[in-house]
C-alpha cells in the first residue's frame, strides 16, 4: 500500500478557494492576475495582447478591482498611478499575488 501525497496548501479559508474558482472560470482574469505578477501593466497592453477593445479589458480589470461580480470579495488589482487621467498602470494587491501563486 502506497502512502498518498496531498498537496499542502497555505490557505484554511473555503471563500479563498472559492474566489480562485472563480478567477479561474475565466482565461482574462488569469492573465491579467498572471501579467500582473511580473511587471505592471495598462489597458493598452492587455488590449493589444487579447485583441480587443480598451472596453473588454476594463471591464475585467473592474471586476478583479471591485472583488467580483457581488463585489464581496477582496480586491484582487489595484491602479498603482491613479492621478493620471491616461497610461494608468495597474498592479496587484496583496491578496492578488497570494491568488496569483496559486494559478
Amino acid at each position: 500500500m502506497s502512502d498518498s501525497v496531498f498537496p499542502v496548501y497555505e490557505w484554511d479559508d473555503p471563500d479563498k478557494y472559492e474566489l480562485l474558482a472563480w478567477v479561474k472560470a475565466s482565461e482574462r482574469r488569469v492573465d491579467i492576475l498572471t501579467s500582473l505578477a511580473d511587471a505592471p501593466k495598462n489597458t493598452n497592453d492587455f488590449a493589444d495582447q487579447w485583441g480587443v477593445e480598451l472596453e473588454t479589458v476594463r471591464y475585467h480589470l473592474n471586476q478583479l478591482q471591485q472583488g467580483g461580480p457581488e463585489g464581496d470579495a477582496p480586491a484582487l488589482v489595484q491602479i498603482l498611478t491613479p492621478d493620471r487621467q491616461q497610461y494608468r498602470l495597474y498592479g496587484l494587491t496583496e491578496d492578488g499575488a497570494k491568488v496569483a501563486e496559486m494559478l
